[in-house]
């Protein structure tokens, strides 16, 4: 599957220019906008891969336009194009997701090869941002089943295999999940089973 881009760029010559090169390479040029009001409604109609943002653009900046796109968690790699020392935009940049900056004027083999580069890294960050997510979210359930258990184990007055075994027959009984059965234990904050079986 080809990768979607979204360009803005004021300048329509260099949009045009943007546009074939990245045709050529293999993109999926998705659409187009002229200004930052634009670039942001093309963005969230269409859900590129990738979205290009000149940063000097009339009526939003490209920078503007990254910050309200990053607000509404739009999920594509934001990379800024700039003519101008990007230094006095890293802060606010890296503030707004942006992963990284191209600069104009384009020349076609280094433009190609650090976008690929900078969807790469992209890609890599999600990744783990994704692993990330799915590790908190395992530990957070270990601490609710742990808690039920808790629960369970000061109730009956039993050890931690045999409130597990608990949990385990009941959430096998009412067909719920180990974890669903122990946020329920844990929202009652007392545990009967005789209600449960």
């Amino acid at each position: 599957m080809k990768t979607s881009v979204v360009i803005a760029e004021d300048d329509p010559l260099t949009r045009m220019d943007i546009v074939e090169i990245l045709t050529e390479a293999g993109y999926d040029v998705i659409g187009e906008a002229s200004d930052g009001i634009e670039a942001i409604t093309v963005c969230q109609e269409k859900n590129p891969d990738i979205v290009l943002l000149d940063i000097k653009m009339p009526m939003i900046t490209g920078l503007q336009a990254s910050k309200i796109l990053t607000d509404e968690n739009f999920e594509g790699c934001i990379i800024l194009l700039t003519a101008y020392n990007i230094e006095e935009y890293i802060n606010t940049a890296s503030k707004n997701k942006v992963m990284g900056y191209l600069l104009k004027p384009i020349e076609e083999k280094t433009f190609l090869s650090h976008l690929k580069l900078v969807f790469n890294n992209y890609k890599n960050f999600k990744s783990l941002k994704k692993e990330v997510k799915e590790i908190k979210e395992t530990l957070d359930n270990r601490k609710i089943i742990e808690r039920a258990k808790g629960i369970i184990m000061n109730s009956k007055k039993i050890s931690e295999n045999e409130a597990y075994k608990i949990l385990r027959e009941i959430s096998m009984t009412k067909r719920l999940s180990i974890l669903s059965l122990s946020k329920i234990i844990l929202m009652t904050g007392d545990f009967d089973d005789n209600c449960l079986l």
